[in-house]
C-alpha cells in the first residue's frame, strides 16, 4: 500500500499521543506524514523510512493541512488527529473501493469513539454514527443537500489526493475556524464526487469534554455573530471557486444555496444544544454519587450497553484491534 495512500497525522502539543500512534502503526507499509505545529519539535527515538516529519509552529490548522496535502504523492490521503486512530484494514478497504469507482471522491467506514474518562478503568467504545451516510447522487447540489441531512463529517475520510489538494488550495488565506476546516473537507469533496460508507471498522476517535471540537466556535455561532461575517463570506467564496463543471448554477446562486444549507444546519446544532439531559443520564449521575459502589456500577452498566450495541457491527478481528488500542491507551505515560 506504500504507493497508494498516505496518512497525515495532525499533531499539536501532544507528543505522547504521537508516540502511541507510531506504536500502533509499527508494522505499517504506507507513508505517514506528521504535520506538527507544537510549541516544541518532537524528538524521535527511531527513524522510519516511510515517516516524514514537518515542523511548522505558529501556523493555523488550515495552513497546516494545506501545506501537508501539497506534499503528498500517493493517489489517496487520509487525515488522522493525534488523539484518534485510523484503522489500517479499513483504510485499505476504502482505497480499494476508490480504485474501482472513479466517480467517488471519498470513502470511509464505521467510526467508533472511546471515552477518555474510562481509560483508567475498562475503556468504553461505542458507535459514533449509525446507518449508511453514502451520497450516490450524480448531482453535486443534491449530494450537498443530503450531506447535512443527516450530517457525517468527511474530514478524516480517505480522499483522492488531487481532490483534497484542490479543496484546500489557498484555504489558509480564507479562514481559520476549526469547524470551517471540517465543513470544507466535507463540502468540497462532495461537490467534486460521490461518497461511500463501507461496513469496515475505519476509525476510533477520542471523546472528551475538553477536546477541541467541544470548545471551538461552531457554525450556529459563526452564522449569527457579526464578527464572523467576513470569515464565513470568505469560506463560502472559497467553496464556490472549487465547484465542478456539472454545477450549472452561477456563483451568486451557488453561494446563496450553500449559505441556505448552512443556515438550515445551524437549526440542528441549536436543537442539539437545547436538549435537556435525558432522564437515564440524570439517574446515572445520582447513582454515581453513591460512595464506593456508585461509580463502578454506572461504568459497568454503560460498558455492557456499549458492547451490546457494537456487537452486530464488528468482527472478531475488530475486537482484537480495539484491545490493542485499549492497551496503548492504558500504557501512555504522559
Amino acid at each position: 500500500m506504500k504507493d497508494k495512500v498516505t496518512l497525515i497525522i495532525i499533531l499539536h502539543n501532544r507528543h505522547a499521543n504521537l508516540d502511541r500512534l507510531l506504536e500502533f502503526y509499527r508494522d505499517f507499509d504506507f507513508p505517514i506524514v506528521i504535520a506538527d505545529s507544537s510549541e516544541k519539535a518532537h524528538s524521535f527515538s527511531e527513524k522510519k523510512d516511510l515517516v516524514k516529519y514537518i515542523y511548522t509552529p505558529g501556523i493555523t490548522y488550515t495552513q497546516k493541512i494545506e501545506l501537508a496535502v501539497n506534499q503528498i504523492s500517493t493517489p489517496y490521503v487520509a487525515l488522522c488527529a493525534d488523539d484518534d486512530f485510523v484503522i489500517p484494514e479499513g483504510l485499505f478497504e476504502c482505497v480499494s473501493f476508490l480504485d474501482q469507482h472513479d466517480d467517488y471522491s471519498t470513502a470511509q467506514g464505521l467510526i467508533l469513539r472511546y471515552y477518555k474518562d474510562t481509560i483508567k478503568h475498562q475503556v468504553r467504545f461505542d458507535l459514533l454514527y449509525k446507518g449508511d451516510y453514502s451520497l450516490h447522487s450524480d448531482k453535486p447540489t443534491e449530494r450537498l443537500e443530503r450531506l447535512f441531512n443527516p450530517y457525517k463529517s468527511l474530514l478524516y475520510a480517505v480522499h483522492r489526493t488531487s481532490v483534497l489538494q484542490e479543496v484546500f488550495k489557498d484555504a489558509g488565506n480564507a479562514f481559520t475556524n476549526l469547524y470551517l476546516n471540517e465543513y470544507l473537507a466535507s463540502i468540497g469533496p462532495v461537490l467534486l464526487g460521490k461518497t461511500m460508507d463501507l461496513p469496515a471498522l475505519y476509525q476510533v476517535r477520542e471523546h472528551s469534554d475538553s477536546s477541541d471540537d467541544k470548545t471551538a466556535i461552531n457554525l450556529d455561532i459563526i452564522v449569527k455573530d457579526e464578527k464572523y461575517t467576513q470569515e464565513l463570506s470568505c469560506f463560502i467564496k472559497h467553496l464556490c471557486e472549487i465547484r465542478p463543471g456539472e454545477i450549472k448554477l452561477d456563483r451568486k446562486t451557488l453561494r446563496e444555496k450553500i449559505l441556505s444549507i448552512l443556515k438550515e444546519y445551524t437549526l440542528v446544532i441549536e436543537e442539539y444544544r437545547s436538549l435537556n439531559i435525558p432522564f437515564k443520564k440524570k439517574i446515572g449521575k445520582l447513582v454515581m454519587a453513591v460512595p464506593y459502589i456508585g461509580a463502578h456500577y454506572v461504568r459497568k452498566k454503560r460498558y455492557e450497553e456499549s458492547m451490546k450495541n457494537i456487537q452486530g457491527y464488528l468482527g472478531e478481528g475488530d475486537f482484537k484491534t480495539l484491545k490493542q488500542i485499549e492497551v496503548l491507551l492504558k500504557n501512555e505515560k504522559a
